[in-house]
């Protein structure tokens, strides 16, 4: 895994907004598609999304198996394991645990993420809070 990439997960793994966020760009831009959908753009409101995330899930952890490609692409594959303590956007939290896999394709530049696109299985995060059946 590339630096840029090792200290990505090493960021959301210490729970860190600020350093998640440096691993971007200045204008670089996290589009979420899955629910609950969002595009979010700059290192500020990118820190202020990953920390209610990591408000939602205080003991969250994250692994990934980076596969990259020569043309600044990667393909990010990982799993997002915790328990949501509070709310994430439309998703109650009351102790559930998850164990959510995904993807992020990145779009990577000088060594800064300009931009991620995160697809994950939104039924498991919905069944985990109890709004569709397991």
């Amino acid at each position: 895994m590339t630096s840029r990439l090792t200290a990505f997960v090493d960021a959301w793994n210490t729970r860190d907004p600020e350093a998640v966020a440096a691993c971007y760009a200045a204008d670089g831009r996290r589009i979420q598609i899955a629910h609950p959908p969002a595009r979010i753009e700059g290192r500020q409101a990118l820190a202020d999304h990953v920390r209610e995330i990591v408000t939602a899930w205080p003991d969250c952890v994250l692994t990934a198996a980076p596969q990259e490609a020569e043309d600044g692409h990667v393909t990010l594959e990982w799993t997002f394991r915790g328990t949501q303590q509070a709310p994430y956007g439309p998703i109650p939290g009351h102790g559930q645990e998850l164990e959510l896999h995904g993807v992020s394709v990145m779009q990577i530049s000088g060594g800064m993420i300009q931009e991620e696109r995160v697809y994950w299985d939104s039924a498991t995060l919905l069944a985990s809070a109890g709004l569709l059946p397991a």
